[in-house]
């Protein structure tokens, strides 16, 4: 099976790259202003991720709103998820599939896990390079919504709000991976001076 950044490579064409940029600089969603069609209990945050992932030709689980409703997933975080998806546009559903199938050998539901992050760190993002490789851009979301929803979740503590810890699903191995491909990456050019592809950017090097 390919792994994400094969799939995303095939992916890497000026039409798909254009309609994923495009997609995505809709506007930042200000939900202060617009708090009145927010939904705001958890039950109902869970099942409208759901129908706007369907509504974008998503393929998710039966059981999808359920699983997040009963996870790790606290109503804060799954809010930046929403806001993510009111943020953009219609994503290339051939990107959205890659991810998912992307992160399928890390355990099941991983890839609907990591597509919960990259919805996340959509949402208040800093501008992405454009010349940037899709694989990096599409990776550099998911790594921004997974550490976004960390640094909200401990200014809750610190604020008194929340008392216990909190573990996103797959986070740990989602970054591992991404590592290893970069690693990978750095060794095949080593290999062959010849070959000129841009190397991956590494994750602590991204301005988010």
């Amino acid at each position: 099976m390919k792994n994400l950044e094969q799939k995303l490579r095939e992916l890497d064409t000026d039409e798909v790259k254009l309609n994923f940029l495009e997609s995505i600089q809709k506007g930042i969603i200000n939900p202060k202003m617009n708090w009145d069609s927010m939904p705001y209990l958890k039950r109902d945050l869970t099942r409208e991720i759901e129908k706007e992932l369907r509504d974008r030709r998503v393929d998710v689980p039966f059981d999808f709103s359920e699983r997040i409703y009963s996870g790790e997933f606290r109503k804060e975080p799954l809010q930046r998820v929403y806001y993510g998806l009111r943020n953009t546009g219609e994503v290339p559903k051939e990107i959205l599939q890659a991810i998912q199938d992307g992160f399928s050998d890390l355990g099941k539901n991983a890839g609907d896990y990591a597509l919960m992050y990259f919805y996340a760190g959509i949402w208040d993002s800093p501008n992405i390079r454009k010349d940037w490789p899709l694989f990096d851009t599409v990776y550099s979301f998911i790594e921004n919504g997974i550490k976004k929803i960390y640094s909200d979740y401990n200014k809750g503590v610190i604020e008194g709000e929340y008392n216990s810890e909190i573990k996103l699903p797959y986070d740990k191995a989602i970054t591992q991976k991404y590592n290893e491909l970069v690693k990978q990456r750095a060794k095949d050019l080593f290999s062959t001076p010849e070959k000129k592809e841009k190397p991956l950017v590494k994750i602590q090097d991204r301005l988010f």
